[in-house]
């Protein structure tokens, strides 16, 4: 069977999950979507899952409401930090040009794993410095009687990301209720230093009208889909609609439309306003329906670094790491993916298209689906909800608002989609809005959360109909999770960090017939979202019995500080290779080395 459902076994609803090392799964949910919980101050849902006994137990919380916040990888040595920032400060209570927004918070902590040398400390939170306030107050038609400049500034529905420096940033999201901004355009970049408190910087002050104007002009959706690429600038896949005349003039010659959706991409710490926006490539437009991937209801994927090995002398090749990323889910049927093969921010014109993944084997719509890089390559959406979007033209006639429970494989080796529609293959539970998966370190997929209907809930509500926090716990098991007629590779050693630009050994069962080693990078997800999430395909060589010596990649662009999973992968009649149980591995930033 290739699900295991745990049914109310959560406790809370699991709006946020990341893999923190130790075979434990770190969720929480703040006040798990229920406005109750929000104006009573009660935040205390945070969860450890154990990958092997399944056992959850109770951690504090962040001392502020989590819910819909942002949160990353930061670098750190032997530990795993993850900061989480923003949130909500109160429920739907706005007018003006706030309505239909939550007021965000500027709060921030940071979760600490024990130490992977010693084993000490850890599974637990530290407040650290705020983020910064914008001082854009609003005016007399606030609500609120006396507006301070410390409610300006704050991010609900932020998108975090690892910098390679170790340090995140923090892109969109939605301002305090006094802030004259609608959103928080201009991103700001936390260090850990001086620790424990760090620090927050805006890249630009929002007292700068041109540098305030630039970043509104290139305004992200919330919780935007970013990427940080090998060539060391982040990737924003949502489309962003820019003024044609203001393109570059290879870009203008690819379309009439006077607005046409466009991909940036954006270094942060260049140009005049301390951050610079270079258009990438031009959305597709078919005639059917236009491209829709706008919002979070889509999810995003950075695909697999580095070239998998062709063959035994191809193993300790060096790999040019190209970046490709596909999006997916949302209100599209079709998937597209972006090769950036030759792409450099500061490079010539090139000939990037987002171009049609090969044909999904299902028709279904998946809004809120979540999509997981798995050691083999792979890619499996799961959950997500099939319905009508009334704004797209030419649609379909509407369907039931529907669960997807069929899991999704692409195949990014060969452009295929396959649907896993079997006895058994279906997933038993729904997965809507706030839903979430992470994977595990023996490969399966984690997959928890879910708001019924989107629905807000009343916690401990009597009776408990009003309670729509879905709080059963899946595991998708993979093609390679039991396959009777071989036994599966194990990592027997490895360092406990890495450096990029280095050798190192390890050892493997099965070492002469290891034909892949891979890292991939811990999840940190959040609405059908993971921005962390990569694979890197490493070079290697099999020296002697149970050793191999890997090469890490070149530089933290295409390895970012954090948490990874090693696996390698035997040889076997999958021309994929059959993987390992991963192995905690931190790599170390520039700073800590």
């Amino acid at each position: 069977m290739p699900w295991k459902r745990l049914a109310e076994h959560a406790e809370i609803l699991a709006v946020h999950a990341a893999y923190v090392g130790f075979g434990q799964i770190l969720y929480f949910g703040g006040d798990q979507h229920s406005e109750k919980q929000n104006e009573v101050h009660s935040f205390d849902a945070t969860r450890r899952f154990d990958c092997g006994s399944f056992g959850v137990t109770t951690l504090p919380s962040p001392p502020f409401d989590s819910f819909c916040s942002g949160h990353a990888f930061l670098g750190a040595v032997n530990v795993v930090k993850m900061l989480v920032a923003g949130g909500t400060e109160r429920f739907l209570k706005q007018t003006g040009f706030h309505q239909h927004h939550f007021p965000g918070l500027r709060d921030a902590a940071i979760f600490s794993s024990p130490d992977f040398a010693t084993g000490s400390g850890g599974w637990n939170w530290q407040s650290v410095a705020r983020m910064k306030i914008s001082g854009m107050v609003k005016g007399p038609d606030t609500e609120d009687p006396h507006p301070t400049p410390g409610r300006t500034g704050g991010r609900w529905y932020p998108t975090l990301l690892t910098l390679p420096s170790g340090d995140v940033i923090a892109f969109s999201g939605h301002p305090g209720p006094s802030d004259l901004n609608h959103n928080s355009d201009i991103p700001e970049v936390f260090t850990r230093n001086p620790e424990p408190q760090g620090t927050w910087r805006l890249l630009a002050p929002y007292s700068n009208p041109s540098a305030h104007a630039y970043y509104v002009e290139h305004a992200q959706p919330l919780y935007p889909r970013v990427h940080l690429l090998p060539s060391g600038d982040i990737l924003c896949s949502n489309p962003m609609y820019y003024p044609r005349e203001r393109l570059p003039k290879w870009l203008q010659e690819q379309t009439d439309d006077p607005r046409p959706p466009t991909t940036f991409s954006f270094q942060p710490d260049v140009g005049a306003f301390n951050g610079k926006f270079t258009a990438v490539a031009l959305f597709p437009t078919p005639d059917d329906a236009p491209v829709d991937y706008g919002g979070y209801s889509s999810t995003s994927v950075l695909l697999p670094l580095g070239e998998k090995p062709a063959d035994e002398a191809s193993r300790n090749k060096p790999k040019t790491y190209t970046a490709e990323v596909m999006i997916c889910g949302g209100a599209n049927r079709t998937p597209y993916r972006l090769t950036l093969n030759g792409w450099k921010p500061t490079g010539s014109p090139g000939s990037w298209k987002w171009r049609p993944t090969g044909q999904r084997a299902t028709n279904e719509r998946r809004f809120h689906a979540n999509a997981t890089t798995l050691p083999t390559g792979e890619v499996v959406m799961t959950g997500g909800i099939d319905y009508k979007p009334l704004d797209i033209p030419n649609a379909p006639p509407p369907l039931d608002n529907a669960a997807v429970y069929k899991p999704e494989v692409y195949n990014p080796y060969t452009d295929t989609w396959s649907v896993l529609d079997g006895p058994g293959e279906e997933a038993a539970t729904e997965r809507n809005y706030h839903s979430v998966a992470v994977l595990m370190p023996d490969g399966r997929v984690w997959t928890a959360g879910s708001n019924k209907d989107a629905a807000q809930s009343v916690v401990d509500a009597v009776p408990p109909a009003d309670d729509y926090r879905n709080l059963d716990i899946e595991i998708f098991e993979p093609w390679y999770h039991a396959v009777p007629e071989v036994e599966r590779p194990y990592v027997t050693k490895a360092p406990s960090l890495l450096y990029p630009g280095t050798t190192a050994p390890i050892e493997s069962t099965y070492a002469d017939e290891i034909d892949r080693v891979v890292m991939v990078g811990c999840g940190s997800c959040t609405h059908a979202f993971d921005s962390g999430q990569r694979l890197i395909e490493l070079a290697f060589t099999h020296t002697s019995g149970n050793v191999l010596q890997i090469t890490v990649p070149p530089n933290n662009n295409v390895m970012p500080p954090g948490p990874y999973l090693l696996f390698t992968l035997r040889s076997w009649s999958n021309p994929l290779g059959l993987p390992s149980y991963g192995t905690d591995i931190v790599v170390v930033p520039p700073r800590d080395r």
